[in-house]
């Protein structure tokens, strides 16, 4: 089931609780992670030499000295960072739609660990109608999504529908925020583990 997730606050403590789980259900993490959240100097070091650009930028504007807790989708980002992608609204008016639409798709797609397999993957801008048409083939049969303005609202509706009915191996996650949407896909195998440590319903 497709679920849109509050900030939830997650304590260090709790954060290595996580990586402590995922590593006993064969999810890997680096090696290093788990003493990343030993403190906030440990976490910043490990965020410089190991994080992507846009991760590093967020966490700059950060006192360290105080921050001690993260969102829930931030720190995905950060422990499963195959597993993380962003999708920025501003993206969608330098008139690039096209190939961000198709850069994210794969890269959501790729982040399913195998379950989601896009094939034939065609996006089409369409300036007269200001729409996108999005069409592709998965799990058997061949999908067409016509995106109209607000693009961005539209394809996470279709991924939301999407992910509800075709991904059974885990769920994917998509945060609306002001300037961003944080998606992330969570293995089933850490869902209960993870409702019961964030007091949620995944």
């Amino acid at each position: 089931m497709f679920r849109e997730i509050e900030q939830i606050e997650s304590t260090l403590e709790a954060s290595k609780k996580l990586v402590t789980l995922l590593n006993s259900k064969g999810i890997k993490t680096k090696p290093e992670l788990s003493e990343a959240f030993e403190n906030i100097s440990s976490l910043k070091s490990y965020i410089e030499k190991n994080c992507k650009e846009d991760i590093q930028e967020h966490f700059d504007g950060m006192d360290w000295e105080i921050e001690g807790n993260l969102g829930l989708t931030l720190l995905m980002c950060i422990v499963l960072p195959e597993n993380s992608n962003r999708l920025w609204f501003e993206s969608y008016d330098d008139g690039s739609e096209e190939e961000i639409t198709e850069d994210l798709l794969n890269e959501i797609a790729g982040s399913t660990n195998g379950e989601w397999k896009l094939d034939n993957l065609d996006v089409e801008f369409d300036e007269d109608e200001e729409s996108l048409r999005v069409s592709f083939s998965s799990f058997g049969e061949k999908h067409e999504w016509e995106l109209e303005s607000p693009i961005v609202d539209e394809l996470v509706f279709e991924l939301k529908s999407f992910s509800d009915k075709y991904l059974k191996n885990g769920k994917l996650f998509i945060n609306p925020t002001e300037e961003e949407i944080p998606i992330f896909y969570l293995p089933e195998l850490i869902v209960n583990e993870m409702n019961e440590e964030y007091s949620v319903e995944f």
